[in-house]
This record gives structure tokens, sequence and C-alpha cells, in this order.
């Protein structure tokens, strides 16, 4: 099966406070983490994962020009007769509204918005005038602020045998919305999630059964999974509130949507 806009790749995650001493990751100790590494590191962890640094296989779709990104990160584990499956799903939702305020205008309109924006800048001028001193003082004053706060963050890091080497929100995280603009980019966000259960789930019980092992209980697992939405496949229907026959009934209780950032 083909997925339209996937992108798979294998991830690393590490523990921000571990890596103090591990040259793969940190070259040195005030510099910052490498966001690439040699293959066969990835695959040192993959074989052997450890407790502070962990593999993932990351399932990504980009979808809506970018402004909807959904991530799974599947982790493997076997432990004896056991094979421990983590699957967990992040969204980075679309960017706020006023960020397209300017696609709002056509270039007709845009130049008397112009010249809105000049009077209003004639009558405001005079009256942020009195301001002025201390807003360019403030300007210039702050490459000496981020330098004290960067002596600062250095002085922390030597210091600190357990500073945390740990990634920061990013930008495109910062400007995101909670909210769906579009009522039909949460539905392709549900359609995107339930193809990549699917798929995953198929795989793997394709792989446990060439290999003799009962996956009738992992096959009713994923039906229960997938049971939250509409999906089709082979002729399968799999719905959220689906009855047939006489005097059949279906309830569906609705709960409130939350959007996770990935980070």
């Amino acid at each position: 099966m083909t997925i339209d806009g996937l992108l798979v790749s294998d991830r690393l995650f590490v523990d921000g406070r571990s890596i103090r001493e591990d040259r793969r990751f940190l070259p040195r100790i005030l510099s910052r983490p490498v966001t690439n590494v040699d293959p066969e590191v990835i695959n040192s962890f993959q074989a052997h994962p450890g407790k502070t640094v962990r593999h993932y296989l990351c399932l990504e779709i980009w979808d809506w020009n970018g402004e909807l990104v959904l991530s799974n990160f599947i982790r493997l584990q076997k432990s004896n007769s056991k094979l421990f499956v983590e699957s967990s799903s992040f969204l980075l939702p679309p960017s706020k509204r006023q960020y397209y305020d300017l696609d709002k205008y056509a270039p007709t309109r845009m130049v008397r918005k112009t010249l809105q924006w000049f009077v209003q800048s004639a009558i405001l001028g005079p009256l942020l005038m009195p301001f002025a001193v201390w807003m360019t003082w403030k300007t210039l004053s702050r490459p000496m602020s981020l330098m004290f706060e960067h002596r600062s963050h250095l002085r922390e890091v030597m210091e600190n045998p357990l500073h945390n080497y740990r990634a920061v929100q990013r930008i495109r995280e910062l400007g995101t919305v909670n909210s769906w603009p579009v009522d039909f980019q949460k539905l392709d966000k549900e359609m995107h999630s339930k193809v990549i259960q699917q798929q995953m789930l198929d795989v793997l019980v394709s792989f446990l059964d060439h290999h003799g092992v009962d996956t009738s209980e992992i096959t009713d697992r994923g039906n229960h999974i997938l049971n939250n939405g509409v999906i089709v496949s082979g002729g399968m229907i799999s719905a959220e509130g689906f009855a047939v026959g006489q005097g059949a009934q279906a309830s569906v209780s609705k709960r409130g949507h939350r959007v996770a950032n990935h980070t």
C-alpha cells in the first residue's frame, strides 16, 4: 500500500542530561547537540536500545501545503517472549490566522491600505514622540543584554554537570493554533492517522504470520483501535457508530479534541 506524502525516517531521541560526556551527540561541552549522526550509531541503538537513547521509526505526512504535519513515532522492543509495540502520534497544527492577513488584500486594495498606513503613522507619530528616546535606548541596549544572558548561560552549563541539553520550542510551534481554521483539515488529520495505523497493523500481522506466531489477539486489538472513525480497506468498513439490521442501534460518544504539538 502506498501512502501519498509519506516520509519515513529513523530518529534517535536522547535524554539531554545524559550526553555531557558522549561525543557522538555533543562534540564539546559548550556546543549544541548534533542534529545528525552516522548510520552506524542509529543501527547500534536500533539493535541494542538504551535507557536514555531510543530509536524510533518516524512516519510523517505533510498536507495542506505544510499547514498540517502528522508524525507517528513507532518503537518495537522484544522482551523474552513478548513484543512491545509503542506508537505515538503528534500533530503540528496550522499557523495562526494573523500570519495570513496580508493575503486578504487584493493588489488593487494594497494601494489604499498603504495610504491608510501612512495616514496612521502621521497621526500617531507625534503622539509617540515622547517615548522615542526610551524605545531607541531599549533597542540599542538589547545586544548588550543578550550578551550578559549568553555569558550567564555558559556559566550555568560549565558549573552544572546535570545541565539539560534539551531541544527548545521551535518558531513554527509558537505560531500554531489550537483550533481548526478549516473543518476539512480535522477530517484529513483523522484520515491520515487511521491509514497509518491500518498500515502499521497490517505489516505487523503479516510479519508475525510469516514467522508462525498467533495473531488473533493483536488482530482483535487492532480492530478495537480502528473502530474510532471510518476507514475502508479491501472492501471492509469499520465505522465509529455502525448498526445494521432491524432494530439495530448505534450510539457514539463525542469528546473534545486536543491538539498535541510536535517537538
